[in-house]
């Protein structure tokens, strides 16, 4: 690193030289350096040659290694040259007048600026870094991204670890939701997982981390309402032997504080504790951009007794449209009497129109035996022109079971496909199972539900 000479420096390499420094004289040599000293504080600069010049009252001397010089009788400054103003190594150097070199800016108050600068864009590209980093974690699972933490602190430490990065605990509203995380991130957990769930004391309702008042939908299981823990009293008593005092435990009737955290275990189900107890967490947190409830948007219905042909229907908006939507998710979801009473959620990320309906592509459903359906497609049975199609194997028409299935045929080979009296009339007609898995669409008619209308929908995000 450079640093300033000191003046003691610069006078023994000029005296070695044979120089005699006056002041008010300037010394200039070609090789590097041109030094002023003037008397009324005027800067010196400098460039690269070795020839000298030195001029008394305007009369110059020209030489090349004889350095003496003599000094000037008046306050004139002497000239070298008459190139002065040129630098040839990019190099000025600018002393006051007289000796004063202690007082130079070193190289580390010069680059003090520009290090300043560098400084900044450290903190930038560190703060840069650290929300990078903080997204890394995150899985997306619908709208929504998750992180586990899998370390077993009580539902406070649980919520401040989520909300330092920006997340909440996990708020499932729906099954498709639960679904989700039972699914792809509870698995990955030591134990249970705390929910952004907890008990509002001053109006005794359930309320999730958002604000939101816990709603219709709900997933709990068994176990208690509230922590049971007797009071035990002290109280004097008097032994009739020895006439003596003593003190003996008097067990009051049981308190009922009431459980005011909940967690969900790895069936999703969920349960009452008490916040001081220790599970894992789950942060949640929306995709950036994205936001559910602007960009879902349904794409296609098929009603019941329309008459609407289904395949043929979904092809033609299928294949015109989907490569242009930026589909994401998709959802199937089936009414009675405009209340929905199933719901399939689908992965639509690098799908096309038909791909997108299969086991592969499923993130939640109602049922918890699909694991290996012979038919999941759209264009299903294609002979029977059963569509929307989740079934097992063909064993016979009386021993046929399945999970889904969307009927067109005027002309149906087996008569689970008539239930309750349905006719042509009513074609389409859209059965499911209202069980949690599998019908025997002919022996269990009365666990077979017939819907008023389906439709598909997408969440496109950017």
């Amino acid at each position: 690193m450079l640093r300033s000479l000191s003046s003691s420096a610069v006078l023994i390499l000029l005296l070695l030289s044979g120089w005699r420094l006056c002041e008010g004289e300037t010394y200039r040599s070609h090789r590097g350096f041109e030094w002023k000293f003037p008397t009324d504080g005027n800067s010196t600069a400098g460039n690269s040659s070795l020839g000298w010049e030195t001029s008394t009252g305007g009369n110059s001397t020209a030489g090349n290694n004889s350095l003496d010089s003599d000094c000037p009788t008046n306050d004139n400054s002497t000239t070298v040259q008459s190139d002065h103003g040129k630098v040839n190594r990019s190099l000025q150097w600018k002393f006051p007048a007289k000796d004063n070199f202690e007082d130079l800016p070193t190289m580390e108050t010069l680059t003090q600026p520009f290090e300043q600068h560098l400084d900044d864009l450290g903190v930038l590209l560190n703060k840069t870094a650290a929300a990078t980093d903080m997204l890394v974690p995150y899985q997306r699972l619908g709208a929504k991204m998750y992180k586990a933490l899998d370390t077993a602190v009580t539902y406070d430490e649980a919520k401040a670890a989520c909300e330092a990065d920006g997340a909440i605990l996990p708020t499932p509203k729906d099954m498709a939701t639960q679904d989700r995380l039972t699914r792809h991130l509870v698995p990955r957990l030591s134990t249970s997982a705390w929910l952004g769930l907890r008990l509002d004391a001053a109006v005794e309702q359930w309320v999730w981390n958002d604000g939101e008042p816990l709603g219709g939908w709900t997933q709990w299981g068994g176990g208690t309402e509230c922590e049971l823990e007797p009071l035990v009293e002290w109280v004097p008593s008097i032994s009739l032997e020895q006439e003596d005092v003593w003190i003996k435990p008097q067990i009051q009737p049981p308190m009922c504080e009431p459980l005011k955290c909940a967690y969900m275990d790895a069936e999703g189900i969920w349960y009452k504790a008490a916040c001081d107890s220790k599970a894992n967490g789950i942060c949640e947190r929306p995709v950036p951009g994205c936001i559910p409830e602007r960009l879902r948007r349904e794409v296609f219905r098929v009603e019941r007794n329309s008459g609407v042909p289904v395949y043929n229907t979904w092809q033609k908006v299928g294949s015109d449209s989907w490569a242009q939507w930026n589909v994401q998710e998709v959802t199937v979801e089936l009414f009675e009497n405009h209340n929905s009473v199933l719901k399939l959620v689908f992965d639509g990320k690098g799908t096309d129109h038909m791909s997108w309906f299969s086991p592969d592509k499923l993130l939640s459903a109602p049922w918890t035996d699909l694991d290996r359906p012979f038919f999941f497609s759209i264009k299903g049975a294609q002979k029977t022109d059963r569509r929307f199609f989740i079934h097992g194997h063909y064993y016979g028409c009386a021993h046929d079971r399945g999970w889904l299935a969307v009927l067109e045929s005027k002309n149906p080979p087996c008569s689970w496909e008539r239930p309750h009296g349905y006719t042509n009339d009513d074609l389409p007609i859209i059965l499911y199972s209202t069980l949690l898995g599998r019908v025997t669409w002919e022996q269990a008619p009365y666990d077979v539900g017939v819907a008023d209308f389906m439709t598909v929908s997408i969440l496109e995000c950017p």
